[in-house]
């Protein structure tokens, strides 16, 4: 069954690694979006993990999704994202 947890964005960031480096990008995605709506603070760092999921995959039109809304949660972009 599906366990409750709380995480902070260091979790967050490694379970989003995790998925772009096995080429899981909807995993990463269903991840990212689930801790938004728990309100779990975002970094760059996240972003870059589940923008690199997509990338990997060349699911482009979800890295435009996430860079947007990188802007709605105040997260600018680094070397990384680009």
């Amino acid at each position: 069954g599906r366990h409750k947890f709380s995480a902070n964005s260091v979790i967050l960031s490694i379970l989003t690694k995790g998925f772009a480096l096995t080429r899981q990008p909807c995993r990463a995605m269903d991840t990212w979006r689930e801790m938004r709506v728990q309100g779990v603070m975002m970094s760059a760092v996240v972003y870059n993990g589940v923008i690199d999921a997509h990338a990997r995959v060349g699911a482009m039109e979800d890295v435009a999704v996430l860079i947007t809304a990188m802007a709605l949660d105040s997260c600018a972009p680094d070397v990384i994202t680009h």
